[in-house]
């Protein structure tokens, strides 16, 4: 198994940072949907490049874990 520097690993306060930014994220677009006169169908669509770009693997820092 390769050794991973400490610098390859993110810190466990990046990772709470960056979930409660997804949380909130979140939170934000569900109230969005709620809040719309579209069906959440319609809404869920439109938002959806947002809610792909919040949880790209890429961009996401546990990423670096694996």
């Amino acid at each position: 198994m390769e050794e991973t520097s400490d610098e390859a690993v993110p810190k466990l306060s990046d990772i709470n940072s960056e979930t409660r930014r997804i949380s909130i994220r979140l939170y934000m677009l569900l109230e969005l949907i709620k809040s719309s006169s579209r069906p959440p169908e319609a809404c869920s669509e439109a938002l959806l490049p947002s809610i792909y770009h919040e949880f790209s693997l890429t961009a996401h820092p546990l990423n670096a874990l694996f």
